[in-house]
């Protein structure tokens, strides 16, 4: 079973600061235990500085290749494959989901976010189809009534002239 990022990351400072201690206790035991004069001393104390420093510069270099491997990798990972679908413009691309983390959840939640917006582009696409079908009928009524209206006014010229002849003929 794998652990969530905050659980990896809580695990290993734990075994970090473990391990620290136990070298911290079993420096200052040697310290202790050991009977020698000033000088020796003096130079036992510089070697635990020397070795503790040197102790933090690793475990601060773990702590960043541990970070790096597992928060900002597979974060570059998904930004990587969004930008993909955005430059794409293709809601059928889905982001790679690995693993069982923080991160897999999110390129889940993206994937489903992409299914809704396929499906959202679809039903607009759709009804975008049916709205120009509509105008293109719309518009063939229109040159058929306005072909009749200028027919009826027409019509009604050509009635007007022949009463206006029958009325000089009475």
């Amino acid at each position: 079973m794998k652990l969530g990022i905050r659980k990896r990351i809580t695990l290993f400072i734990l075994l970090i600061s473990v391990i620290a201690v136990f070298l911290a206790s079993f420096t200052i035991k040697l310290i202790v235990e050991t009977q020698i004069n000033e000088l020796g001393k003096v130079y036992l104390a510089n070697y635990l500085v020397f070795f503790l420093t040197l102790l933090v510069v690793i475990v601060v270099g773990l702590f960043s290749i541990y970070l790096e491997s597992t928060i900002v990798k597979p974060l570059k990972s998904l930004l990587a494959d969004v930008v993909r679908v955005r430059n794409d413009k293709n809601f059928d691309s889905r982001v790679r989901t690995t693993g069982v983390d923080e991160v897999y959840v999110l390129s889940m939640e993206i994937n489903k976010m992409l299914d809704a917006l396929k499906n959202a582009s679809n039903t607009l696409r759709d009804a975008n189809k049916e709205l120009k079908e509509k105008t293109v009928e719309l518009e063939k009524i229109n040159k058929i009534m306005v072909g009749r209206e200028l027919k009826m006014i027409s019509l009604k010229k050509e009635i007007e002239k022949l009463k206006g002849v029958k009325h000089d003929d009475q």
